[in-house]
Protein backbone atom coordinates (compact mmCIF):
# COMPACT_ATOMS: atom_id res chain seq x y z
CA UNK A 1 0.00 0.00 0.00
CA UNK A 2 1.05 3.45 -1.19
CA UNK A 3 1.47 6.34 1.42
CA UNK A 4 -0.85 8.19 -0.05
CA UNK A 5 -3.12 5.98 -0.14
CA UNK A 6 -2.56 5.01 3.48
CA UNK A 7 -3.22 8.83 4.52
CA UNK A 8 -6.42 8.75 2.45
CA UNK A 9 -7.69 5.19 4.58
CA UNK A 10 -6.58 7.32 7.43
CA UNK A 11 -8.32 10.55 7.11
CA UNK A 12 -11.58 8.38 6.82
CA UNK A 13 -11.13 6.62 9.74
CA UNK A 14 -10.08 10.15 11.93
CA UNK A 15 -13.42 11.03 10.67
CA UNK A 16 -15.61 7.78 11.09
CA UNK A 17 -14.18 7.60 14.74
CA UNK A 18 -14.50 11.03 15.64
CA UNK A 19 -18.36 10.67 14.50
CA UNK A 20 -18.89 7.14 16.34
CA UNK A 21 -17.16 8.05 19.64
CA UNK A 22 -17.05 11.58 20.19
CA UNK A 23 -19.43 13.30 22.46
CA UNK A 24 -21.17 15.71 19.66
CA UNK A 25 -24.34 17.41 20.38
CA UNK A 26 -24.69 18.38 16.10
CA UNK A 27 -22.75 15.98 13.68
CA UNK A 28 -23.87 18.08 10.94
CA UNK A 29 -21.39 21.20 11.60
CA UNK A 30 -18.69 18.52 12.32
CA UNK A 31 -19.25 16.99 9.02
CA UNK A 32 -18.73 20.19 7.49
CA UNK A 33 -15.67 20.91 9.92
CA UNK A 34 -13.90 18.27 9.29
CA UNK A 35 -14.54 18.58 5.02
CA UNK A 36 -13.24 22.17 5.47
CA UNK A 37 -9.96 21.23 7.59
CA UNK A 38 -8.87 18.24 5.88
CA UNK A 39 -9.30 19.99 2.55
CA UNK A 40 -5.60 18.93 1.37
CA UNK A 41 -6.76 14.96 1.50
CA UNK A 42 -10.05 14.83 0.01
CA UNK A 43 -8.79 14.37 -3.89
CA UNK A 44 -6.93 11.27 -2.76
CA UNK A 45 -8.45 8.04 -3.76
CA UNK A 46 -10.14 5.60 -1.27
CA UNK A 47 -12.62 3.35 -3.88
CA UNK A 48 -12.13 2.88 -7.63
CA UNK A 49 -15.66 5.32 -7.46
CA UNK A 50 -14.69 7.65 -4.75
CA UNK A 51 -12.18 9.99 -3.49
CA UNK A 52 -12.23 11.22 0.44
CA UNK A 53 -14.78 13.88 -0.08
CA UNK A 54 -17.03 11.31 -1.65
CA UNK A 55 -16.39 8.67 0.79
CA UNK A 56 -17.00 10.75 4.16
CA UNK A 57 -19.77 12.65 2.43
CA UNK A 58 -22.14 9.02 1.92
CA UNK A 59 -20.81 7.78 5.26
CA UNK A 60 -22.26 10.97 6.72
CA UNK A 61 -25.31 11.05 4.79
CA UNK A 62 -26.43 6.90 5.41
CA UNK A 63 -25.14 7.29 8.91
CA UNK A 64 -25.49 10.45 10.96
CA UNK A 65 -27.30 13.35 8.83
CA UNK A 66 -29.79 14.60 10.29
CA UNK A 67 -32.46 17.00 8.58
CA UNK A 68 -33.73 20.10 9.47
CA UNK A 69 -36.12 22.54 8.28
CA UNK A 70 -34.76 25.57 7.10
CA UNK A 71 -35.79 28.74 5.10
CA UNK A 72 -34.18 30.11 2.52
CA UNK A 73 -35.01 32.94 0.50
CA UNK A 74 -35.26 31.45 -3.30
CA UNK A 75 -34.52 28.03 -1.92
CA UNK A 76 -37.36 26.58 -3.81
CA UNK A 77 -35.87 27.99 -7.08
CA UNK A 78 -32.50 26.65 -5.98
CA UNK A 79 -33.88 23.57 -5.43
CA UNK A 80 -35.51 22.69 -9.05
CA UNK A 81 -32.18 24.23 -10.72
CA UNK A 82 -30.09 21.31 -9.26
CA UNK A 83 -32.63 19.36 -9.74
CA UNK A 84 -33.10 19.63 -12.86
CA UNK A 85 -28.79 19.90 -13.58
CA UNK A 86 -28.60 16.22 -11.87
CA UNK A 87 -31.34 15.26 -13.91
CA UNK A 88 -29.59 16.40 -17.38
CA UNK A 89 -26.45 15.45 -16.09
CA UNK A 90 -27.61 11.77 -15.78
CA UNK A 91 -29.86 12.00 -19.38
CA UNK A 92 -26.59 12.85 -21.15
CA UNK A 93 -24.96 9.40 -19.92
CA UNK A 94 -27.56 7.71 -21.58
CA UNK A 95 -28.07 9.51 -24.59
CA UNK A 96 -24.42 10.12 -25.42
CA UNK A 97 -22.33 7.55 -28.09
CA UNK A 98 -20.14 6.11 -25.47
CA UNK A 99 -21.37 3.94 -22.41
CA UNK A 100 -21.32 5.06 -18.42
CA UNK A 101 -17.47 4.07 -17.72
CA UNK A 102 -15.92 4.51 -13.92
CA UNK A 103 -14.63 7.82 -15.09
CA UNK A 104 -17.98 9.38 -15.61
CA UNK A 105 -19.50 7.18 -12.57
CA UNK A 106 -17.31 8.97 -10.85
CA UNK A 107 -18.46 12.32 -11.79
CA UNK A 108 -21.94 11.76 -10.83
CA UNK A 109 -21.14 10.49 -7.27
CA UNK A 110 -19.31 13.39 -6.99
CA UNK A 111 -22.47 15.88 -7.87
CA UNK A 112 -24.53 14.07 -5.84
CA UNK A 113 -21.97 14.80 -2.66
CA UNK A 114 -21.74 17.87 -3.89
CA UNK A 115 -25.49 18.59 -3.32
CA UNK A 116 -25.58 16.85 0.16
CA UNK A 117 -22.74 19.00 1.12
CA UNK A 118 -24.21 22.02 0.02
CA UNK A 119 -27.69 21.09 1.35
CA UNK A 120 -25.63 20.46 5.13
CA UNK A 121 -23.72 23.41 5.06
CA UNK A 122 -27.16 26.25 4.41
CA UNK A 123 -28.77 23.98 6.73
CA UNK A 124 -26.72 24.20 9.84
CA UNK A 125 -25.68 28.48 8.83
CA UNK A 126 -29.23 29.33 8.93
CA UNK A 127 -30.10 27.59 11.90
CA UNK A 128 -27.34 29.49 13.40
CA UNK A 129 -25.83 32.20 12.14
CA UNK A 130 -22.60 32.21 14.20
CA UNK A 131 -21.37 28.63 12.41
CA UNK A 132 -21.05 31.18 9.03
CA UNK A 133 -17.82 32.88 10.67
CA UNK A 134 -16.77 29.71 11.62
CA UNK A 135 -16.89 28.24 8.16
CA UNK A 136 -14.93 31.26 7.21
CA UNK A 137 -12.50 30.45 9.96
CA UNK A 138 -12.44 26.66 8.57
CA UNK A 139 -11.45 28.57 4.93
CA UNK A 140 -8.79 30.62 6.39
CA UNK A 141 -7.49 27.86 8.10
CA UNK A 142 -6.84 25.77 5.37
CA UNK A 143 -5.70 28.33 3.45
CA UNK A 144 -2.88 28.65 6.53
CA UNK A 145 -1.60 24.95 5.59
CA UNK A 146 -1.50 25.39 2.21
CA UNK A 147 1.18 28.04 2.68
CA UNK A 148 2.69 25.24 4.93
CA UNK A 149 2.90 23.01 1.92
CA UNK A 150 4.02 25.76 0.01
CA UNK A 151 7.09 26.93 2.35
CA UNK A 152 7.90 22.88 2.57
CA UNK A 153 8.24 22.87 -1.14
CA UNK A 154 10.51 25.69 -1.35
CA UNK A 155 13.10 23.90 0.74
CA UNK A 156 12.80 20.08 -0.19
CA UNK A 157 11.56 20.75 -3.44
CA UNK A 158 8.52 19.75 -5.21
CA UNK A 159 8.46 15.83 -4.53
CA UNK A 160 6.48 16.53 -1.51
CA UNK A 161 3.41 16.17 -2.61
CA UNK A 162 0.02 14.78 -2.25
CA UNK A 163 -0.08 13.50 -5.97
CA UNK A 164 1.70 10.20 -7.60
CA UNK A 165 3.66 11.84 -10.19
CA UNK A 166 4.71 15.57 -10.90
CA UNK A 167 3.08 17.26 -13.39
CA UNK A 168 5.20 18.51 -16.62
CA UNK A 169 3.87 22.17 -15.89
CA UNK A 170 5.49 22.46 -12.31
CA UNK A 171 8.87 22.24 -13.42
CA UNK A 172 9.79 24.58 -16.60
CA UNK A 173 12.57 25.44 -17.94
CA UNK A 174 14.63 27.17 -15.48
CA UNK A 175 11.51 27.56 -12.87
CA UNK A 176 9.27 25.52 -10.72
CA UNK A 177 5.70 26.51 -10.46
CA UNK A 178 5.04 25.43 -6.83
CA UNK A 179 1.42 24.01 -6.78
CA UNK A 180 1.69 23.17 -2.99
CA UNK A 181 -1.29 20.37 -1.78
CA UNK A 182 -2.70 20.44 -5.33
CA UNK A 183 -2.11 18.83 -8.25
CA UNK A 184 -1.61 21.84 -10.50
CA UNK A 185 -0.16 24.90 -9.83
CA UNK A 186 -3.12 26.72 -12.29
CA UNK A 187 -5.17 25.45 -9.26
CA UNK A 188 -3.55 26.50 -6.94
CA UNK A 189 -2.99 29.89 -8.45
CA UNK A 190 -7.39 30.39 -8.80
CA UNK A 191 -7.68 28.43 -5.45
CA UNK A 192 -5.49 31.51 -3.61
CA UNK A 193 -7.12 34.25 -5.72
CA UNK A 194 -10.59 33.39 -4.67
CA UNK A 195 -8.96 33.01 -0.99
CA UNK A 196 -8.27 36.25 -1.04
CA UNK A 197 -11.08 38.04 -1.00
CA UNK A 198 -12.58 35.40 1.55
CA UNK A 199 -9.89 36.68 3.80
CA UNK A 200 -11.17 40.43 3.38
CA UNK A 201 -14.85 39.39 4.48
CA UNK A 202 -15.22 41.19 7.89
CA UNK A 203 -16.46 39.80 10.78
CA UNK A 204 -17.88 42.11 13.38
CA UNK A 205 -17.58 40.02 16.05
CA UNK A 206 -13.59 40.38 15.55
CA UNK A 207 -11.77 42.76 16.99
CA UNK A 208 -10.51 45.94 14.28
CA UNK A 209 -6.90 45.14 15.84
CA UNK A 210 -7.34 41.47 14.51
CA UNK A 211 -7.29 42.27 10.96
CA UNK A 212 -3.79 42.59 10.43
CA UNK A 213 -3.94 38.96 10.16
CA UNK A 214 -6.00 38.95 6.92
CA UNK A 215 -4.10 41.09 5.25
CA UNK A 216 -1.15 39.39 6.03
CA UNK A 217 -2.90 36.18 4.38
CA UNK A 218 -3.67 38.39 1.31
CA UNK A 219 -0.04 39.59 0.93
CA UNK A 220 1.35 35.89 1.40
CA UNK A 221 -1.91 34.95 -1.23
CA UNK A 222 -0.49 37.61 -3.64
CA UNK A 223 3.14 36.05 -3.08
CA UNK A 224 2.54 32.69 -3.87
CA UNK A 225 0.60 33.16 -7.03
CA UNK A 226 3.63 34.83 -8.20
CA UNK A 227 5.16 31.60 -6.90
CA UNK A 228 2.43 29.26 -8.81
CA UNK A 229 3.27 31.01 -12.04
CA UNK A 230 -0.81 31.35 -12.54
CA UNK A 231 -1.57 33.89 -14.69
CA UNK A 232 -5.04 34.04 -15.00
CA UNK A 233 -5.10 33.43 -11.30
CA UNK A 234 -3.04 36.49 -11.06
CA UNK A 235 -5.64 38.29 -13.42
CA UNK A 236 -8.54 37.71 -11.55
CA UNK A 237 -6.93 38.65 -8.32
CA UNK A 238 -5.95 42.44 -10.06
CA UNK A 239 -8.83 42.96 -11.77
CA UNK A 240 -11.15 42.32 -8.60
CA UNK A 241 -8.88 44.52 -6.08
CA UNK A 242 -9.49 47.23 -9.13
CA UNK A 243 -13.16 46.74 -8.71
CA UNK A 244 -13.04 47.23 -4.90
CA UNK A 245 -10.94 50.58 -5.73
CA UNK A 246 -14.19 52.17 -7.76
CA UNK A 247 -16.55 51.64 -4.64
CA UNK A 248 -13.86 52.59 -1.58
CA UNK A 249 -14.06 55.69 0.15
CA UNK A 250 -11.33 58.43 -1.33
CA UNK A 251 -9.72 57.92 1.69
CA UNK A 252 -9.09 54.15 1.72
CA UNK A 253 -8.28 54.67 -1.59
CA UNK A 254 -5.21 56.26 -1.07
CA UNK A 255 -3.79 53.45 1.16
CA UNK A 256 -4.64 51.13 -1.49
CA UNK A 257 -3.01 52.89 -3.75
CA UNK A 258 0.31 53.19 -1.64
CA UNK A 259 -0.05 49.31 -0.67
CA UNK A 260 -0.26 48.45 -4.44
CA UNK A 261 2.79 50.91 -5.54
CA UNK A 262 4.98 49.39 -2.24
CA UNK A 263 3.67 45.51 -3.99
CA UNK A 264 4.40 46.75 -6.92
CA UNK A 265 7.72 47.46 -6.57
CA UNK A 266 8.28 44.83 -3.84
CA UNK A 267 7.70 42.15 -7.18
CA UNK A 268 9.94 43.82 -9.60
CA UNK A 269 12.87 43.90 -7.46
CA UNK A 270 12.47 40.16 -6.74
CA UNK A 271 11.49 39.24 -9.77
CA UNK A 272 13.64 36.91 -10.57
CA UNK A 273 12.67 34.57 -7.33
CA UNK A 274 9.17 34.27 -8.95
CA UNK A 275 7.30 31.53 -11.59
CA UNK A 276 5.00 33.99 -13.03
CA UNK A 277 8.07 36.31 -14.70
CA UNK A 278 10.08 33.11 -16.16
CA UNK A 279 7.57 31.64 -18.28
CA UNK A 280 9.56 31.89 -21.33
CA UNK A 281 6.30 30.03 -23.89
CA UNK A 282 5.09 32.32 -26.60
CA UNK A 283 1.77 34.05 -26.14
CA UNK A 284 0.94 34.12 -30.11
CA UNK A 285 1.98 29.97 -30.13
CA UNK A 286 0.07 29.44 -27.03
CA UNK A 287 -2.90 31.42 -27.65
CA UNK A 288 -3.02 29.34 -31.87
CA UNK A 289 -2.37 26.21 -29.62
CA UNK A 290 -5.89 26.80 -27.43
CA UNK A 291 -7.50 28.37 -30.12
CA UNK A 292 -7.33 24.92 -32.11
CA UNK A 293 -8.45 23.25 -29.30
CA UNK A 294 -11.22 25.20 -28.27
CA UNK A 295 -12.33 25.14 -31.79
CA UNK A 296 -12.84 21.67 -31.72
CA UNK A 297 -14.34 21.15 -28.28
CA UNK A 298 -16.92 23.60 -29.67
CA UNK A 299 -17.48 21.13 -32.50
CA UNK A 300 -18.09 18.94 -29.95
CA UNK A 301 -20.86 20.95 -27.88
CA UNK A 302 -22.43 21.68 -31.34
CA UNK A 303 -22.82 18.22 -32.26
CA UNK A 304 -24.35 17.64 -29.20
CA UNK A 305 -25.98 20.64 -28.17
CA UNK A 306 -28.61 19.94 -25.52
CA UNK A 307 -26.90 16.75 -23.47
CA UNK A 308 -23.32 16.42 -24.46
CA UNK A 309 -20.87 13.82 -24.58
CA UNK A 310 -21.46 12.89 -20.84
CA UNK A 311 -19.91 13.52 -17.83
CA UNK A 312 -16.42 12.37 -17.46
CA UNK A 313 -16.51 11.13 -21.30
CA UNK A 314 -14.08 14.47 -23.30
CA UNK A 315 -11.06 12.41 -22.90
CA UNK A 316 -12.62 9.46 -24.10
CA UNK A 317 -14.24 11.41 -27.20
CA UNK A 318 -10.76 12.75 -28.04
CA UNK A 319 -9.31 9.63 -28.09
CA UNK A 320 -11.12 8.31 -30.53
CA UNK A 321 -11.92 11.66 -32.59
CA UNK A 322 -9.17 14.50 -31.67
CA UNK A 323 -5.83 13.55 -32.76
CA UNK A 324 -4.67 16.43 -32.06
CA UNK A 325 -5.41 16.56 -28.44
CA UNK A 326 -2.65 14.44 -27.21
CA UNK A 327 -0.37 15.05 -24.15
CA UNK A 328 3.36 13.64 -23.15
CA UNK A 329 2.89 12.09 -19.94
CA UNK A 330 6.12 9.60 -18.19
CA UNK A 331 6.76 9.28 -22.19
CA UNK A 332 3.13 7.88 -22.53
CA UNK A 333 0.66 9.67 -24.66
CA UNK A 334 -2.02 10.71 -23.61
CA UNK A 335 -5.30 12.43 -24.25
CA UNK A 336 -6.47 15.78 -23.06
CA UNK A 337 -9.12 15.88 -20.60
CA UNK A 338 -9.61 19.25 -20.40
CA UNK A 339 -9.99 21.52 -23.44
CA UNK A 340 -7.74 24.23 -21.91
CA UNK A 341 -11.07 26.22 -20.70
CA UNK A 342 -13.32 25.09 -17.75
CA UNK A 343 -16.56 26.52 -19.53
CA UNK A 344 -15.89 24.50 -22.56
CA UNK A 345 -15.32 21.47 -20.68
CA UNK A 346 -18.61 21.64 -19.26
CA UNK A 347 -20.14 22.55 -22.21
CA UNK A 348 -18.77 19.62 -24.46
CA UNK A 349 -19.78 17.04 -21.24
CA UNK A 350 -23.05 18.42 -19.98
CA UNK A 351 -24.20 20.03 -22.78
CA UNK A 352 -26.28 23.77 -23.40
CA UNK A 353 -28.89 22.55 -20.83
CA UNK A 354 -26.73 21.05 -18.08
CA UNK A 355 -24.37 24.34 -18.72
CA UNK A 356 -27.49 26.65 -18.50
CA UNK A 357 -28.55 24.97 -15.24
CA UNK A 358 -24.56 25.36 -13.30
CA UNK A 359 -24.46 28.93 -15.14
CA UNK A 360 -27.89 29.73 -12.96
CA UNK A 361 -26.07 28.34 -9.28
CA UNK A 362 -23.22 30.44 -9.83
CA UNK A 363 -24.63 33.62 -11.76
CA UNK A 364 -27.86 34.28 -10.40
CA UNK A 365 -26.97 34.36 -6.46
CA UNK A 366 -24.14 37.21 -7.88
CA UNK A 367 -26.29 39.14 -9.44
CA UNK A 368 -28.59 39.23 -6.46
CA UNK A 369 -25.64 39.92 -3.97
CA UNK A 370 -23.90 42.50 -6.40
CA UNK A 371 -27.20 44.63 -6.52
CA UNK A 372 -28.23 44.29 -2.46
CA UNK A 373 -24.57 45.89 -1.95
CA UNK A 374 -25.41 48.77 -4.25
CA UNK A 375 -28.39 49.03 -1.88
CA UNK A 376 -27.11 48.46 1.12
CA UNK A 377 -23.24 48.95 1.10
CA UNK A 378 -22.33 45.99 2.72
CA UNK A 379 -18.80 45.34 1.15
CA UNK A 380 -18.99 41.70 2.36
CA UNK A 381 -21.23 41.15 -0.81
CA UNK A 382 -19.08 42.85 -2.70
CA UNK A 383 -16.23 40.64 -1.41
CA UNK A 384 -18.16 37.40 -1.75
CA UNK A 385 -18.87 38.49 -5.83
CA UNK A 386 -14.94 39.40 -6.05
CA UNK A 387 -14.65 35.78 -5.08
CA UNK A 388 -16.92 34.64 -8.05
CA UNK A 389 -15.36 36.99 -10.89
CA UNK A 390 -11.82 35.47 -9.51
CA UNK A 391 -13.28 32.09 -10.32
CA UNK A 392 -14.04 33.18 -13.60
CA UNK A 393 -11.55 34.36 -14.94
CA UNK A 394 -9.34 32.08 -14.07
CA UNK A 395 -11.48 29.20 -15.05
CA UNK A 396 -11.75 30.30 -18.72
CA UNK A 397 -7.87 29.53 -18.41
CA UNK A 398 -8.48 26.22 -16.98
CA UNK A 399 -11.19 23.57 -15.63
CA UNK A 400 -10.56 23.03 -12.18
CA UNK A 401 -13.68 21.17 -11.14
CA UNK A 402 -11.95 18.06 -11.64
CA UNK A 403 -10.19 19.07 -8.58
CA UNK A 404 -12.76 18.42 -5.74
CA UNK A 405 -11.24 20.79 -3.53
CA UNK A 406 -11.18 23.53 -6.22
CA UNK A 407 -15.01 22.58 -6.29
CA UNK A 408 -15.55 22.34 -2.34
CA UNK A 409 -14.78 25.98 -1.86
CA UNK A 410 -16.51 27.43 -4.59
CA UNK A 411 -19.25 25.49 -3.66
CA UNK A 412 -18.93 26.49 -0.18
CA UNK A 413 -18.29 30.62 -0.88
CA UNK A 414 -22.03 30.37 -3.41
CA UNK A 415 -23.66 28.85 -0.45
CA UNK A 416 -22.03 31.75 1.93
CA UNK A 417 -23.32 33.69 -0.78
CA UNK A 418 -26.87 32.62 -0.36
CA UNK A 419 -26.93 32.41 3.37
CA UNK A 420 -25.65 35.74 4.01
CA UNK A 421 -27.95 37.57 1.74
CA UNK A 422 -30.47 35.88 4.04
CA UNK A 423 -28.66 37.46 7.12
CA UNK A 424 -28.60 41.00 5.46
CA UNK A 425 -32.14 40.71 4.51
CA UNK A 426 -33.03 39.64 8.24
CA UNK A 427 -30.96 42.77 9.74
CA UNK A 428 -32.68 44.79 7.70
CA UNK A 429 -36.04 43.85 8.54
CA UNK A 430 -35.24 43.75 12.17
CA UNK A 431 -33.95 47.63 11.74
CA UNK A 432 -37.38 48.14 10.19
CA UNK A 433 -39.24 47.09 12.58
CA UNK A 434 -37.47 48.84 15.16
CA UNK A 435 -37.68 52.02 13.35
CA UNK A 436 -41.82 51.64 13.32
CA UNK A 437 -41.88 50.60 16.66
CA UNK A 438 -40.34 53.83 17.87
CA UNK A 439 -41.96 55.74 15.18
Amino acid sequence: MSFLKLLAYLNVFIFFAIMLFGKLENKNTVFVKFILLSLPFLALSITPLTDGFCTITLLHALLFFKNKKTKVKDGIFYSIVVALLLLFIIIGLFVCDLSPDEESMQRVIQCFCVFIFTKILIQEIVNDEAYFYKVINFLKISLIVSFVFLFIQMVVGVKFSLTSHIRPNVIIGNAIRYPSFFADPQHYSQYLSVMSFVCLFVNPHLSAKKRYIDFILIFFCLVSILSSGGRSGLMGFLLCFGLIFLFIKAKYKISLSIIAISAYALVLNFQNSFSMFKRGSDLNDTYEFRYMIWTEAYQMFLNNPYFGLGIGNYARHVFLHNPNQFWLDNNELQPFDVPENGYLKLLTEIGGLGFLMFGILMIYPFIINFFLFLKTKDFNLLFFCCCIITWMVSFSGTYTFGDPRILIVMITIVCLMITYRNLVLSRNQIIEDEDILIN
